[in-house]
């Protein structure tokens, strides 16, 4: 309720719509979050341990319970006798009252030196503040008005995945679980999460192809705590196997649940089959089995031992008069080498080339065929290629859902995207099908026909101007966000400008542009058709 206040003047006009409604169809109170708080303020101090007690013994009664079971078929199920058994037992022990663990400690106990901030520099192209810090980190600041209790932070090096041979896939599959179990300051993690109890933040590292990242997210109040989570996860971060193993354990547990489900299967299969690298494939159960913890601790320590390898990125409502003692004690006092390493690239990223076709047959209760298509090529970056690429894909979507929907009545929701790889300059057209196997062909030839026929012959007039207008209004809408100048900023910061004269390049185009461009797309040459076919059991 406090965060909704807060942002009362942001919010949603699709919340506040569906706030509308279930008034109107539940007859639920809709008096505004103002109203809301002042009576969340006034009953909350009143609702005693006693009081919820007595609701619960109220509502779970020996009368008003489902009881419902669902396992595997190799597990034996419990009988009636065994599950009332079990649920008498649980409602008729004694129980000790729970006593909640208050985390006073504070996270990190001693800080290495602060550092300074050495300079400071506007950037009227984007109305951020650049500070450059004595330990040689850059640090990008956009004040917004977004949202009033919303701070993001991201810190980014070049490097992730593609500075590892295949031979380390298995641990770099399982970084980021080793990096969100690991001991960070004082706090192992089930102490972390009873510290932050009670506080708006988070924050997690994430490996991509390219980069390393740090990403957050706070409320105003609790920022100085984000900053804290960062400190400790460059200079104080911790083995924790124990913590690891569980969660290893829990996920394999899941894994093999999950490879047992064909859409699993087939999302392993199309993975696989456009990259064909171990590094990028979906995590197995055997990635588990293999990984060695002590070297991806090692690993992960190699990935903070040089704050100067990262630019950090704040966007959201930030008081830059506090700020900068922050960056000084929090950031600058963090070790660094002085200035960024430039990694080196082990292994090729990216999907594969050439023409390939992969086909399998799949048994399943409930038969169905899906078909994964992806047209790809190489471009030089640019962001009229960028929007025109998105509209493409957006243009081919609805025009299968008109044809092959509509028409052919081969799929209930076929659906196609395009996007620009800016890191890799390759754009990508997917297109992805879920039909049954007597339609397979005929979906696939019409698919196939769609998609060249809007490259050779263009869009018409009504195709193009209502996905240009939608393209325009969302746009409108992801400029207003932390979000849109975090990653647009992310990417800026290693030469990627994928914000400058967007919406220019969208209100600008026209259609003979726009059907210029995607006839010159696709030579030909870049193709991955991936294509699942549903067996019955026992067929």
């Amino acid at each position: 309720y406090e965060k909704q206040y807060n942002e009362r003047n942001n919010t949603k006009s699709d919340a506040l719509g569906q706030e509308l409604i279930r008034h109107f169809i539940d007859n639920e109170p809709a008096p505004g979050i103002e109203i809301e708080k002042q009576i969340v303020d006034m009953f909350l101090p009143q609702l005693t341990v006693d009081v919820i007690n007595g609701i619960i013994k109220d509502v779970m009664t020996p009368e008003n319970q489902v009881l419902v079971v669902s396992a595997p078929e190799s597990f034996s199920l419990p009988t009636k006798e065994e599950m009332l058994g079990v649920v008498n037992d649980a409602m008729t022990r004694e129980y000790e009252a729970y006593v909640d663990e208050v985390i006073t400690d504070p996270l990190i106990t001693k800080y290495n030196k602060a550092g300074k901030v050495k300079s400071v520099k506007e950037n009227s192209q984007f109305g951020a503040t650049e500070y450059t810090l004595s330990n040689g980190v850059k640090v990008i600041v956009k004040p917004t008005d977004f949202k009033s209790d919303e701070i993001q932070l991201v810190a980014v090096r070049d490097g992730g995945k593609q500075i590892y041979s295949t031979s380390q896939a298995d641990n770099v599959q399982l970084l980021e679980s080793a990096y969100e179990t690991a001991k960070k300051g004082n706090f192992d993690n089930k102490t972390m999460t009873k510290y932050l109890a009670g506080k708006t933040v988070s924050l997690g590292y994430s490996m991509g192809s390219y980069t390393d990242v740090l990403q957050g997210k706070s409320s105003v109040k609790d920022f100085e705590t984000m900053l804290d989570m960062v400190y400790a996860s460059f200079c104080q971060l911790g083995d924790d196997k124990a913590a690891y193993d569980a969660d290893a354990s829990s996920s394999r547990a899941m894994l093999a649940n999950q490879e047992k489900n064909p859409m699993f299967t087939f999302q392993k299969k199309q993975v696989n089959t456009l990259y064909n690298n171990p590094l990028l494939d979906i995590i197995s159960t055997d990635n588990i089995d293999k990984a060695s913890y002590p070297q991806m601790m090692t690993m992960l320590r190699n990935v903070f031992a040089n704050a100067a390898d990262y630019t950090f990125i704040i966007v959201g409502n930030v008081n830059q008069e506090t700020l900068q003692p922050m960056l000084e004690k929090y950031v600058a006092s963090l070790p660094s080498k002085g200035k960024a390493v430039a990694p080196k690239a082990v292994t090729q990223m990216g999907a594969v080339k050439g023409i390939v076709d992969e086909a399998f047959d799949q048994t399943m209760q409930t038969p169905l065929t899906v078909v994964f298509d992806c047209y790809n090529g190489m471009m030089n970056y640019s962001v009229a290629s960028d929007v025109m690429v998105d509209i493409f894909g957006d243009i081919l979507s609805n025009v299968f859902t008109e044809t092959i929907r509509e028409e052919e009545g081969g799929s209930y929701s076929p659906y196609a995207y395009a996007y620009f790889n800016v890191n890799e300059n390759r754009w990508n057209l997917v297109e992805v099908i879920q039909t049954n196997a007597e339609m397979r062909d005929k979906v696939m030839a019409r698919a196939n026909e769609e998609t060249l026929k809007l490259m050779k012959n263009g869009a018409n007039a009504d195709q193009f101007n209502k996905v240009r207008e939608a393209a325009l209004k969302q746009f409108e809408i992801n400029e207003r966000t932390n979000s849109y100048w975090v990653n647009g900023l992310m990417r800026n910061v290693r030469g990627i400008d994928t914000m400058t004269g967007r919406r220019a390049a969208i209100e600008n185009l026209t259609l003979e542009q726009f059907n210029a461009f995607i006839n010159t797309l696709w030579n030909g040459e870049n193709r991955v058709k991936v294509v699942m076919t549903g067996v019955e059991e026992g067929k």
